[in-house]
């Protein structure tokens, strides 16, 4: 994900319903400017979360990264009872209903605050949720209050384990929440949902808008293999990302991408270009290319691969961006970088294969003790001098899985075969070109890389080296 200082984070203490004090925890982050920023206060859910356990302060969600990438100021405070805010969980024991709006009076002292702040645009706040947030948020509504443009509630629940009837309790909330509300809504939810049943949501949903409430539903059915976690997950970002652009552009607020860098690179749509394991159908590859796509089909998700027309591959697997990862070790030093594959997705829309597999390269082992920086190959193509005017040109055809590579000019001690053109500068200094090889941290086993030699009046070579790091 972007790193703190990117999103300008900070950690505060806001205070709650003054009829019932608490000091809440408060997580701040901001886009690049100096403001006044529209803004949105994104309420967390509470999966795993009791009286003795408290949960830790969420730092970051998905949805409040899209919000920052359209310019929005992101407020994410922690209820009472959780995280570092102090208070205890609301128990209203079946009073769902309640349970919400102890909630939504202590998120009215935060909107108060919130507007007050510097960089906030007093005019344009929206409120968020997801799950139990959702809820909360659904709750502020039923206040009545005037101090927001709309709401946004992903899959808004709440639920108890000494309610067996949370269904029935559910829907009776939506119900008196929808009658008294009258701030624009858009719920967001879906058929595969593993804490709701779709009969429970058709309910909450009827019965919220019986009352009359302004509402938008998004209904996502089986999209996904679970849609509670529907703003958690940056592959579902186009299922509802659309909706919530339409969404904020009808309530006159901000609706563009204007900070991308926030969000993780948007994936291509599948194609039926060739099955995910069809090797032989994946263009520009060379022998070791092939070798290098197998290994990435055993990566484990999220994963991405990418290629271009020299024969290059780069995979990348788990994190917040592989897409991105991906595109970016290859594009560092060739062009035409195309994703190929993403997940269990053939994404390729270029031409079938353009080239022949290569023949197989000469390849060598080479073990590595540790995680420090090892050079892997000294290229150098001296004169009979021993000078060398123009050093090598040392291209990477496929990238390390588990390391990273560089590649520089570097003077170095000459060692030449025996009875070789060259063998007259064994033990001299030359000039030419190395390839240094970082292990990724803690990591040991196998990886390889391949490179291509050229330099003038040579014919250019080509090597794969199988490595082991220990």
């Amino acid at each position: 994900m972007p790193d703190a200082a990117q999103m300008h984070e900070r950690v505060v203490t806001l205070n709650g319903d003054p009829s019932r004090p608490v000091t809440l925890q408060t997580t701040i982050f901001t886009p690049d400017g100096p403001g006044p920023f529209p803004t949105v206060i994104f309420n967390h859910g509470a999966d795993n979360i009791s009286r003795t356990h408290r949960g830790t302060r969420q730092r970051l969600s998905y949805a409040a990264l899209y919000f920052l990438s359209r310019g929005y100021a992101v407020i994410q405070p922690m209820a009472r009872g959780f995280a570092d805010s102090g208070g205890e969980l609301a128990d209203n024991g079946c009073d769902f209903a309640k349970t919400g709006r102890d909630n939504a009076r202590d998120l009215a002292e935060v909107v108060d605050q919130v507007a007050a702040m510097p960089f906030v645009d007093a005019h344009r706040i929206v409120m968020a949720g997801q799950s139990f947030g959702g809820w909360s948020t659904l709750a502020y509504g039923a206040l009545n209050r005037a101090d927001l443009r709309g709401a946004i509630a992903f899959v808004p629940t709440l639920r108890s384990s000494a309610c067996p009837l949370s269904g029935r309790d559910l829907i009776e909330g939506a119900e008196e929440y929808g009658r008294e509300s009258h701030l624009p809504l858009l719920w967001l939810y879906g058929e595969t949902d593993s804490l709701v049943p779709p009969g429970t949501w058709r309910g909450m949903i009827a019965a919220y808008h019986s009352g009359g409430a302004p509402l938008e539903t998004v209904n996502v059915g089986q999209a996904v293999p679970d849609s509670h976690h529907l703003a958690g997950d940056p592959t579902h970002f186009n299922l509802w990302m659309p909706r919530l652009d339409a969404f904020l552009k009808q309530l006159g607020l901000p609706s563009a991408e204007t900070q991308p860098a926030f969000l993780p690179t948007q994936s291509p749509k599948a194609t039926t270009f060739a099955r995910i394991d069809d090797v032989a159908a994946v263009p520009y590859l060379s022998a070791a290319g092939q070798e290098k796509y197998r290994q990435f089909l055993a990566m484990r998700l999220p994963r991405a691969i990418v290629i271009a027309p020299d024969g290059t591959m780069a995979a990348s697997s788990g994190g917040y961006d592989p897409l991105g990862q991906a595109l970016g070790i290859c594009r560092n030093g060739h062009l035409g970088c195309t994703p190929y594959a993403i997940d269990t997705n053939v994404v390729w829309t270029g031409p079938r294969r353009m080239v022949a597999p290569s023949p197989k390269p000469m390849t060598a082992s080479l073990t590595i003790q540790g995680q420090h920086s090892t050079q892997i190959v000294f290229a150098s193509f001296p004169d009979r001098n021993c000078a060398t005017p123009v050093p090598p040109r040392i291209t990477i055809t496929t990238h390390p899985m588990h390391g990273l590579t560089h590649v520089n000019p570097q003077d170095g001690i000459g060692h030449y075969a025996p009875g070789s053109r060259d063998a007259a500068c064994n033990g001299k200094s030359v000039h030419g070109t190395r390839i240094l090889y970082t292990p990724a941290d803690y990591y040991t086993g196998p990886d390889m890389l391949a490179f291509q030699v050229t330099a003038p009046g040579h014919a250019s070579q080509t090597l794969t080296i199988n490595l082991t790091i220990r």
